[in-house]
C-alpha cells in the first residue's frame, strides 16, 4: 500500500505538470510559460547590457566583477524560476532545495560585494598612500631646490662681499703707494 501512495503522488504530480496552472491548458498547447521565461530571459538579457555598457570606461577588475555579479544575479533568478516551477508541479522537496541553493548562492553574491568593496576600498586607500608619498617627494624636491637656491645665494653675497673687501684693499694699496710715492716725490724735490 505504501507503494500505492508514492505512486498516486507521483502520477498527480504529472498530472498537475501536464496542465498549465495559468490557463489550465495542456503544457504542450499552453504559452503561458514561454512568455514569461522569454520576458525572464529578455529582461536579463537587457539588465546585463545596462551593466556592461556602464563598466565599459572600469578597468577590466571591475568588469571581471561585474560579470560575476551578473552570472551570480542570473544564477539566483533561474533557481527562484526552477524553484517555483517544481512547486507548481507538485515537487515541494525539490522546490525547496532549489531556494536553499539560492540561498547559498545569494550569500556568496553578498561576500564577493563585500570582497569588491573591500578590494576597492583597499586600492583607494593604496592610491591614497601613494599620491601622499608623491606630495611629500615632491615637496622635499621643492624644499631641497628652495635650500639650494638660498646656499647659492648666500655663497654669491659672500663672493660679492669678497670682491668687495679684495676691491677696498686694493684701492687702500694703491692709495698708500700713491701716498707713499708723493711723499718720495715731494722729499727728493725738498732736498733739491
Amino acid at each position: 500500500m505504501c507503494g500505492d501512495s508514492s505512486l498516486a503522488d507521483d502520477n498527480d504530480a504529472r498530472r498537475k505538470a501536464k496542465k498549465c496552472e495559468e490557463c489550465s491548458k495542456p503544457k504542450s498547447e499552453c504559452k503561458c510559460g514561454d512568455s514569461s521565461s522569454a520576458d525572464d530571459n529578455d529582461a536579463r538579457k537587457k539588465k546585463e547590457k545596462e551593466e556592461s555598457s556602464s563598466s565599459s570606461d572600469s578597468s577590466s577588475a571591475d568588469d571581471a566583477d561585474v560579470k560575476v555579479q551578473a552570472a551570480l544575479s542570473v544564477a539566483i533568478d533561474s533557481l527562484l524560476v526552477a524553484s517555483a516551477a517544481l512547486d507548481s508541479i507538485g515537487m515541494e522537496k525539490s522546490a525547496t532545495v532549489s531556494l536553499q541553493v539560492a540561498g547559498f548562492v545569494i550569500e556568496a553574491k553578498k561576500k564577493k560585494e563585500k570582497s569588491s568593496k573591500d578590494s576597492n576600498d583597499a586600492k583607494a586607500k593604496a592610491k591614497a598612500k601613494a599620491d601622499k608619498e608623491k606630495a611629500d617627494k615632491a615637496k622635499a624636491k621643492e624644499k631641497a631646490e628652495l635650500e639650494k637656491a638660498k646656499a647659492k645665494d648666500k655663497a654669491d653675497k659672500e663672493k660679492a662681499k669678497a670682491k668687495l673687501e679684495k676691491e677696498k684693499a686694493d684701492a687702500k694699496a694703491k692709495a698708500e703707494k700713491e701716498k707713499a710715492k708723493a711723499k718720495a716725490e715731494k722729499e727728493k724735490s725738498s732736498k733739491k
